[in-house]
């Protein structure tokens, strides 16, 4: 990257000490430059090794002609015929007369194959001139025997991390003053981050406004800027009143982050060799203002993580985990959530009169709405169960809650049931997808079908079913997240199958029964995200 003088044109007559320096190729259209040294585009053919031969058996093989021709995807500068400064493109490696017959023998798809071959060529020349650019910084830096940046601890401040780039920015420059400039997009202002040999009053946080700020503003175009006489050039605005001053840009891959400025208690140059050792420096500076963001955004994430790692233990808590010492009744339940949050549950509760209540859930929606709608359903129906009411009722109350709550826009899938412990009676009601298996002896029976969900219908009613909880006999509850899975893997989607199955192995008690459904569920392979699952068993004693 070479040096350019440039003069600001407002008055001809006087040229002013002003010097600008392409740092990143960036065009710029409030200012008009005099340049008195221009850049050279040099054929690749001719300066790079090897690839003069390689264009040579490429038109053995293929019969065309590689040529360099310059193009207009960016801008260099030359000077015109009248002294003023004109866009140069660049240049990349082409096809000669592409329009011109094909050789003997060829077809079409031989000239597209070629033009990719020779994209994939210019790719690589990019590749290479951006390998040696890094590599010249390098050389540059060691070469000046200048610690560009000072080794940092991981415990140490940032701000003591600025310090000693800005140090290391004075060292390599031999300039008296140092300051960061940081730019905030929303209010566009540049805020001095940090500062090296200013007066005592130039306190960090000061702000200045990215308008009528023109060193800068060109800075963060992608240019060094070296002012020889700050008084001669006022309306460059400097943002601190030294007699010289020089600009560079910091900035990310991406984005601009503000403007780094040395300054000289002369008036004097800054060579193209210290511009070049002031970029490096901004680019530690931007690794630094970057990392700094980064631990704050991991900060942020682990206390995120934190939070919802207690929102799920508070709602694993809310599911029990201890089966109730009945005499008359085995109850056993399961539940998996695809992710930390889920909107699947199971529960029981013993009520009065010797009754159990037992309820299983599915919330459907992703995971922060489906934790939140699961807790809210677990606790409407633990509020409408203390009424002496039947599961019917208890369902259509239920459903009433989410309606005048959601306004229509959460819907649920309940089985609610209650078994009377005296006569083995046992009742139950259900909304949505859940499923339900009543196995007796040698007799199946599904007892739920798709059916309409809570909080969907304003009008819809919910009744319940009655069936004999005798000794032996199971009564099964499934979210619908089981049928998916259990398609998912080859299985089978339908109750019925999974009913015949069960009738088949002939479990003996409630855990063996939810232990070979896991088993088809084939729970050792990978996860499926998009299920949650749940499973709840009666076994009658």
């Amino acid at each position: 990257m070479t040096g350019k003088r440039v003069f600001f044109y407002g008055e001809p007559s006087c040229p002013l000490s002003l010097r600008l320096r392409d740092v990143k190729s960036s065009p710029h259209s409030f200012l008009r430059l005099h340049v008195e040294d221009q850049d050279k585009i040099s054929d690749p053919l001719q300066s790079l090794p090897g690839l003069e031969s390689l264009a040579q058996r490429f038109e053995d093989v293929t019969g065309w002609t590689l040529k360099f021709r310059e193009t207009a995807e960016s801008y260099r500068r030359r000077l015109d015929d009248r002294g003023f400064e004109e866009s140069l493109p660049q240049g990349k490696l082409t096809i000669d007369d592409m329009s011109a017959k094909l050789p003997a023998g060829k077809s079409a798809c031989h000239r597209v194959r070629c033009e990719e071959l020779v994209d994939s060529i210019n790719d690589l020349l990019g590749q290479l001139e951006s390998s040696r650019s890094e590599i010249w910084k390098r050389d540059a830096e060691l070469a000046t025997a200048v610690p560009v940046v000072q080794p940092a601890e991981d415990d140490q401040h940032i701000a003591s991390r600025l310090q000693a780039s800005l140090n290391a920015a004075l060292e390599s420059t031999g300039a008296q003053a140092a300051a960061l400039y940081v730019l905030n997009d929303a209010t566009n202002e540049l805020t001095l981050r940090s500062s090296v040999g200013l007066a005592t009053h130039e306190f960090a946080g000061r702000t200045r406004p990215l308008q009528g700020a023109l060193a800068d503003l060109e800075a963060l175009l992608g240019h060094a800027v070296v002012i020889e006489d700050t008084e001669l050039l006022r309306h460059w605005n400097p943002p601190e009143d030294f007699p010289s001053a020089a600009c560079v840009p910091v900035s990310s891959a991406t984005t601009p982050l503000g403007t780094l400025w040395v300054f000289d208690t002369e008036n004097r140059d800054f060579s193209t060799e210290q511009t070049n050792l002031l970029e490096i420096v901004a680019g530690r500076i931007a690794a630094e203002l970057e990392r700094e963001v980064a631990l704050a955004q991991g900060a942020e994430s682990s206390e995120y993580q934190k939070e919802l790692a207690q929102a799920r233990n508070w709602q694993e808590a809310k599911i029990p985990n201890k089966p109730p010492l009945l005499e008359e009744v085995e109850v056993r339940g399961w539940t998996q959530q695809s992710g930390i949050l889920g909107g699947d549950f199971h529960s029981w509760t013993t009520l009065p009169d010797h009754k159990l209540a037992v309820s299983l859930g599915d919330v459907q929606a992703p995971m922060f709405e489906a934790g939140l709608g699961a807790a809210n359903l677990h606790a409407l129906v633990q509020c409408h169960s203390e009424y002496q009411s039947s599961p019917g009722q208890v369902l259509n109350r239920v459903a009433e809650s989410l309606w005048a709550g959601s306004m229509g826009d959460q819907f649920a899938s309940l089985l609610y049931g209650i078994l009377d412990l005296e006569t083995r009676e046992l009742q139950f009601s259900a909304a949505g997808f859940v499923g339900a298996i009543h196995l007796s002896g040698s007799k199946t029976e599904i007892l739920t079908d798709s059916l309409a969900p809570l909080g969907g219908d304003p009008e819809a009613y919910y009744s319940h079913m009655t069936r004999q909880l005798s000794p032996g006999d199971f009564f099964l509850a499934f979210s619908d997240g089981v049928r998916h899975r259990l398609a998912t893997v080859g299985f089978g989607h339908e109750d019925q199958q999974l009913a015949e199955q069960l009738r088949h192995v002939q479990p003996r008690r409630s855990v063996e029964m939810i232990e070979q459904i896991q088993q088809w569920l084939q729970l050792d392979t990978a996860p499926d995200p998009r299920f949650d699952m749940s499973l709840l068993v009666l076994r009658g004693r």
